[in-house]
């Protein structure tokens, strides 16, 4: 497999208009040539921690096992993820910029009007159920109602961790070897990951198949769009923060 981790002979693969540090990495060899047993160890590693997330449980307050499901859930993928690209794990990471943050906040906006609306649309056409982390926070002090709100921004950061690896290991193999272009590429990986992030929803919602791909696949690719316009995973965390916060901070407000 280190074969597969090469050194890119140029940059004449990236897009026109997009620097080649703020271009979707890899897909066209830059900064390295990855292949597909690389990308296989990174998605296997998204699932480990995914599956961490979901079955590890901690003695004690909620927000305890939320936190310790979340350092499984962003780092067992991480791990992962800088082994099979030494050196370039950062390329999803960069630091924000003011123009960043109000893309941010942007973006949280739209994320919520959308959800608004496909919460409407679910309702229409199946028994939705709600998030029980609604009811939890509502039976809690203040003391852990704080502490849940910040286990979740880590959580958060693990759900982002859990989308934008495959989205990008679905984009390398969408230009790599479907031949296809970076556009429609891209198109593909993002509705994928969406449907895939809406599936590990299920458990949540009952089950419920229809309100998790019209409520939580519409969301994310809202979310993702994010990291997509940005190429930048701090602006898709921090949406999915602040959106979080605020459809679970509205009711305790109300109430």
């Amino acid at each position: 497999m280190a074969a597969s981790l090469t050194p890119a002979a140029s940059q004449e693969g990236v897009a026109p208009h997009a620097t080649p540090e703020r271009d979707f990495p890899f897909y066209n060899g830059v900064p390295v040539q990855v292949g597909g047993g690389r990308w296989a160890l990174v998605v296997l590693g998204v699932l480990a921690g995914a599956a961490a997330d979901l079955l590890v449980d901690v003695p004690g307050p909620g927000w305890l096992s939320v936190l310790a499901r979340a350092a499984l859930f962003v780092g067992i993928p991480l791990v992962v993820y800088a082994l099979a690209v030494p050196g370039h794990w950062r390329t999803i990471f960069h630091r924000m910029t003011g123009r960043e943050v109000l893309t941010m906040l942007g973006f949280t906006a739209l994320s919520l009007v959308v959800s608004s609306i496909a919460g409407v649309i679910a309702g229409l056409v199946t028994q939705t159920h709600a998030n029980g982390m609604g009811g939890v926070l509502h039976g809690m002090g203040i003391g852990d109602r704080i502490m849940t709100f910040v286990s979740m921004v880590p959580q958060l950061l693990g759900e982002e961790i859990f989308t934008i690896l495959p989205l990008l290991a679905v984009l390398w193999f969408a230009v790599t070897k479907l031949r296809l272009p970076r556009t429609a590429a891209v198109v593909i990986a993002w509705v994928v990951t969406a449907v895939l992030f809406a599936l590990i929803h299920l458990p949540t919602y009952g089950w419920n198949i229809v309100q998790c791909l019209i409520i939580i696949g519409s969301a994310r690719l809202v979310l993702s769009l994010a990291y997509l316009v940005t190429k930048n995973l701090w602006v898709s965390t921090g949406t999915h923060v602040l959106g979080d916060w605020t459809l679970f901070a509205i009711p305790l407000l109300v109430s």
